[in-house]
């Protein structure tokens, strides 16, 4: 673990209700036993204006074009690379992010249809050329992760099935088309077995890192 000091930066995958939120804890918690300082943050959110476009989007009251919600989400994206992400790296900082770039390629590419050309564009504008060093694809059918939900559904978990399908199919793509970045994680396991599968996977990661 010593041996490699540079910033960081892990991102969380997967589709509503998978617990990325939960294991973005543990990730943290394992990087802080070995030294190292972290960051948690989310997508969109973590910063004023994230937060502010997370409610927008949460609270709309009809639904947002696609490209709207696509904008939107570059926007917040924007402020959170320039203002919590670059600093945290160059503090060398394990920065831990629940959903980035690829929830933008699986919801707005994969799931509202937007052309590729286009989501790339603008991601392409909002994150000045960061990628995540290790992205965990937490990976469950729809409609078991809404049998696990408590309270009322949110304007993404009101889509169709064949949406979050859609989504999770481009996931899986992506995952398939870069496996060094991707770790996918079977995620209608117990949290116990999921947080151990993540951690083991994480060491593994980080012997064959500091190897290269």
């Amino acid at each position: 673990m010593d041996k490699y000091k540079k910033g960081l930066l892990i991102t969380l995958e997967g589709g509503e209700g998978a617990g990325k939120t939960t294991q973005a804890t543990v990730i943290s918690e394992f990087f802080q036993k070995n030294n190292r300082k972290t960051l948690e943050i989310r997508e969109p959110g973590s910063t004023i204006v994230g937060e502010k476009v997370r409610e927008i989007i949460r609270e709309a009251a009809e639904p947002l074009s696609p490209l709207t919600e696509l904008l939107l989400f570059s926007a917040a994206r924007k402020e959170l690379i320039q203002n919590i992400i670059i600093p945290a790296l160059k503090d060398k900082k394990v920065v831990i992010c629940d959903r980035f770039i690829d929830s933008t390629f699986a919801y707005q590419h994969y799931g509202r249809k937007i052309p590729i050309e286009t989501v790339q564009q603008l991601i392409s504008l909002s994150t000045q050329n960061i990628k995540p060093d290790m992205t965990i694809l937490l990976d469950i059918d729809f409609k078991l992760a809404m049998k696990r939900k408590d309270g009322s559904l949110d304007y993404l978990e009101k889509e169709s099935y064949e949406f979050h399908e859609n989504v999770r199919s481009g996931y899986k793509i992506m995952a398939t088309q870069e496996p060094k970045r991707w770790i996918t994680i079977n995620a209608t396991q117990e949290q116990e077995i999921i947080s151990k599968e993540i951690v083991t996977k994480l060491k593994r990661w980080i012997i064959n890192e500091n190897q290269n």
